[in-house]
């Protein structure tokens, strides 16, 4: 099965870390988590290229509407090889994404493909590549499979199969 992107961004920069980037702020009695300055730039910038890029589209709606599901791949190219959670960053981008109305809501994200490679030659070069497509349901097919049956003695497993092979010829 190959990749066709329906939406490809660019992001110059380094994507933060959102797990580890919050602080606490007072407010009066209480105490809350606030997201750094870094990650909100981050978000806001990717925010901005996507909105620029709908634009360019001549789209005005989300382009992934609410019972849309999207596949979507990260690909990190970096500079050096300092450990970082991949996982991590991919909340700091679906939420800017979020921002940017691509999606109605990140929980749309039904698959995610993260990489990073070696291929930036300096740490200020960094950038990500960032792949969305929707993609069918492959719940809601097999539910609707199995609903279309009576008692049968087909298998679970053979729905699934059914499924898949109807995915095979979608994409």
């Amino acid at each position: 099965m190959t990749f066709n992107p329906g939406f490809k961004i660019s992001v110059p920069g380094r994507p933060p870390a959102k797990s580890n980037s919050y602080r606490i702020v007072r407010v009066g009695s209480f105490s809350k988590l606030v997201a750094t300055a870094e990650v909100k730039h981050y978000e806001a910038t990717l925010a901005e290229i996507c909105r620029k890029q709908l634009e360019k589209m001549e789209v005005d709606t989300p382009l992934y509407p609410k019972l849309t599901s999207v596949e979507m791949v990260v690909i990190w190219h970096r500079a050096d090889r300092r450990r970082k959670d991949l996982d991590n960053i991919s909340k700091s981008i679906k939420d800017g994404i979020t921002m940017g109305g691509v999606w109605a809501d990140d929980t749309q994200v039904s698959t995610l493909v993260l990489r990073s490679t070696y291929d930036a030659l300096e740490v200020g070069e960094e950038w990500v590549d960032i792949y969305l497509r929707s993609i069918p349901n492959p719940l809601g097919m097999i539910k609707s499979l199995s609903r279309s049956k009576k008692k049968s003695n087909i298998s679970c497993i053979s729905d699934v199969d059914v499924a898949l092979s109807a995915l095979d010829q979608v994409s």
